[in-house]
């Protein structure tokens, strides 16, 4: 039930991003910066307005980590924090490893999810991760992730992990 509604949030945020890009197109105005969206996803009037920045600053790629890494690290909103999660993410950016292990203690059950998906399939694991038990049910789960992670730097499997995503294009 609740995995269909993130569905359908997905989605309008999604449709909503279209039809905020058509408009501009329209209009003629010029598309924002990573800096403009980065302050808008920390200050728009409404969570709504912040939400949409936070996902357009997301589809920018890589001209938008250092943004996208202060907009984790600053926003208030949930739904902010898991838009930054998931673009960071797609850009298999590395560097905020240590940021999505401390976000699977994350406030928020839609933080933890989204961090926990990004660790999974950035160190190529599959737990089950429980994004909405109490901490000591989660506390386990996210101690072997951090061991894994520091495993896989320790062993050099992350550069080879790396490599072999830098060879698929992906990295």
């Amino acid at each position: 039930m609740q995995r269909n509604l993130f569905i359908v949030l997905g989605v309008l945020l999604a449709l909503a991003a279209v039809v905020h890009g058509w408009g501009l197109f329209r209009r003629g105005e010029r598309l924002a910066s990573p800096d403009e969206l980065a302050e808008q996803a920390l200050h728009a009037e409404s969570p709504q307005k912040q939400e949409i920045a936070a996902f357009e600053l997301a589809q920018l790629g890589k001209e938008a980590k250092q943004q996208l890494r202060r907009v984790l690290g600053e926003s208030s909103l949930p739904q902010v924090r898991a838009e930054c999660i998931r673009g960071l993410a797609a850009q298999w950016d590395f560097d905020s490893m240590e940021t999505f292990l401390d976000a699977l203690d994350d406030q928020s059950p839609l933080v933890r999810g989204r961090a926990s998906a990004a660790v999974q399939r950035m160190m190529s694991v599959n737990v089950d991760f429980p994004h909405k038990a109490p901490p000591e049910e989660r506390e386990p789960v996210v101690k072997h992730l951090r061991q894994r992670w520091q495993s896989m730097q320790d062993s050099g499997i992350l550069e080879s992990w790396k490599k072999r995503l830098e060879d698929k294009g992906e990295l």
